[in-house]
């Protein structure tokens, strides 16, 4: 199977979920501080108008398994 390769990985909180009168939907996320190289590629992405496909994890679950694999890995 082919590597995929992430755009951007960054923790966030749903502030808003919103529908729209055009039947869109706009959702809106809060993001730490921390994240000013996530907010350059947003900018990026935002300008390609293509479309992405988001995949949404509970952090402390996605951090559970990250530790694991590591743990796995040097062991």
């Amino acid at each position: 199977m082919a590597e995929l390769t992430n755009l951007c990985d960054f923790p966030a909180i749903v502030v808003r979920v919103k529908s729209m009168i055009d039947k869109g939907i706009r959702i809106e996320l809060d993001l730490p501080e921390s994240e000013t190289n996530t907010l350059a590629v947003l900018h990026g992405l935002q300008r390609d108008d293509k479309p992405l496909r988001v995949v949404i994890y509970d952090d402390d679950e996605f951090q559970n398994v990250l530790l694991a694999e590591r743990k796995q890995g040097n062991g």
